[in-house]
């Protein structure tokens, strides 16, 4: 017996288009979140240096325990690539800045869920579109290690991008190229995807050299770990051991500060940011902002990604990114790229791993939550379409989760239009914003989800023929609120069982 798709080929279109986008919005959006260290200025900020290095250095020592649990030791490479699973996690969002995102432990601003909430509109990007593509993600909150204050979006980059880089800098290496080389090399491909490709300046019309900082940063480190000139691991006796302790500050610099370090920042976003920027000049005369900014100096540098930047405004290649600066807002003159130093002091003494045990049990307090997620869209064969999910998940006992927080766990979603109705249960993955009163997801910034699904058609609508019932799969994908559904079903009543129903929809939700 024949096999018959009841799949029309505009429908089949419109599904290719849906995988066609969802798989390269990962791509668009690797750089998507942005940040406002300005909002910080002026208000104390505890050093969170302790707790990060904690942080890193449990997963160090994770993996570490797991390769000396086999017979044989693996090599420099395969603990790398250890490290960097221990510490990426989904697009744009990553384990470290998820963590630091929510954890008590870490004193960040906005601190409280009223500010969290307001954070956009308070922010130098308050009077962007309302469909401005980073927009549709949170802001980064902005803590302080190391004596410099950074959103925590340098942190996804140090990992994630960071990996990136070191992989482009580990194959060159392999094929004879000097490092010094190599590096130089991987930094310009890094401007290059920024700038031209669906990256950074793409997406929000912010050229971010901070974030370039932190992805230059985090390539030394993956670096670092088995190599370099001082690795943090070693082979003793055939069994791997921690050298050294990861120290951040090895790696976090004044550059990372998106209010000290100048960006390029596209006309259309310039119109909306300038008029705030404006509004802050008196603040450049500030005892605070003269004291912090004399602290940067003493340890500013012309880091090599500085120095390529400078190459490309001369040869015309890019703008100069220093106009977009607050002094230069004010009609004074932008500091120099690197205030002359050629190579940043050292930190002052080597730092303890950070307080562990802490930093483990604030890790292992989880709370059970069941979330209700509400969407609205379209979905054939249904049509216009209501749903309303509920998710059963844990998150960290001691946070709200009111900027963003990752959350997996059963999920079970109803969805009902004029054409049917389904009723799906499944797994999902999410990142996402839940709303003041701790049940419910106020904002889903990314999420996904596999499920059963029973689908049943009550009326005839669109080409669909009414009272037929369908079992099968579906997919959803979910990104800054935006989700797209796939599935394949077949029909098990209301006629013959060799017929096949593929589904499609799109909705605001998750």
């Amino acid at each position: 017996m024949s096999t018959v798709f009841r799949t029309p080929r505009s429908s089949r279109e419109v599904a290719l288009a849906l995988i066609l986008l969802v798989a390269a919005l990962p791509a668009g959006t690797s750089s998507a979140l942005e940040t406002d260290q300005y909002l910080a200025w002026g208000r104390p900020l505890a050093d969170s240096t302790p707790v990060l290095n904690a942080w890193f250095n449990l997963r160090l020592g994770e993996i570490v325990r797991e390769a000396n649990a086999g017979a044989r030791p693996p090599g420099p490479w395969h603990m790398t690539v250890a490290m960097e699973r221990a510490l990426r996690k989904a697009v744009v969002f990553h384990a470290p800045d998820d963590y630091a995102e929510n954890s008590p432990l870490v004193h960040r601003i906005p601190g409280t869920a009223g500010e969290k909430l307001r954070y956009w509109s308070l922010s130098i990007y308050g009077d962007s579109p309302p469909l401005t593509p980073a927009r549709l993600m949170p802001l980064a909150s902005t803590v302080q290690a190391g004596g410099v204050r950074f959103g925590l979006d340098k942190l996804a980059h140090f990992v994630s991008v960071g990996w990136l880089y070191y992989k482009d800098l580990h194959r060159l290496r392999q094929r004879g190229i000097p490092e010094d080389e190599a590096i130089g090399i991987v930094i310009r491909r890094g401007i290059n995807s920024e700038l031209h490709l669906l990256l950074g300046y793409r997406v929000s019309g912010v050229f971010s050299i901070p974030d370039l900082e932190a992805d230059y940063q985090g390539m030394l480190f993956y670096r670092d770990l088995c190599s370099g000139p001082d690795p943090i691991l070693g082979l003793r006796n055939g069994r791997w051991v921690i050298r050294r302790p990861i120290d951040l500050r090895r790696y976090i610099g004044p550059e990372w500060d998106e209010s000290y370090e100048p960006m390029l920042i596209s006309s259309g976003r310039w119109k909306s940011i300038r008029p705030r920027l404006a509004a802050m000049c008196p603040r450049l005369d500030s005892p605070w902002l003269k004291a912090l900014w004399e602290r940067y100096g003493r340890r500013d540098m012309l880091t090599p990604t500085e120095r390529i930047v400078l190459e490309l405004v001369r040869d015309g290649e890019m703008e100069d990114p220093r106009q977009f600066t607050l002094p230069a807002v004010c009609g004074r003159e932008p500091r120099s790229f690197g205030r002359g130093n050629d190579v940043a002091p050292p930190p002052a003494h080597p730092a303890p791993p950070g307080d562990l045990d802490k930093v483990a049990r604030d890790e292992a307090e989880v709370t059970g939550r069941a979330l209700r997620g509400w969407q609205a869209g379209w979905h054939e064969p249904m049509g216009p379409t209501a749903s309303l999910g509920l998710l059963l998940t844990t998150t960290p006992a001691n946070s709200e989760c009111h900027l963003s927080c990752f959350m997996d766990g059963l999920f079970t979603k109803v969805t009902a239009g004029p054409g049917g109705g389904e009723l799906s249960l499944g797994w999902a993955t999410i990142n996402g914003r839940i709303g003041r009163s701790g049940h419910s997801l106020d904002a889903t910034w990314l999420g996904f989800s596999a499920r059963g699904a029973l689908l049943r058609t009550w009326r005839p609508y669109s080409s669909w023929r009414a009272n037929r019932t369908y079992a099968g799969a579906a997919i959803e994908a979910s990104i800054a609120r935006f989700s797209f559904t796939l599935g394949a079903m077949r029909r098990i009543a209301g006629g013959p069982n060799d017929h096949w129903l593929f589904t499609w929809g799109i909705a605001w939700g998750f």
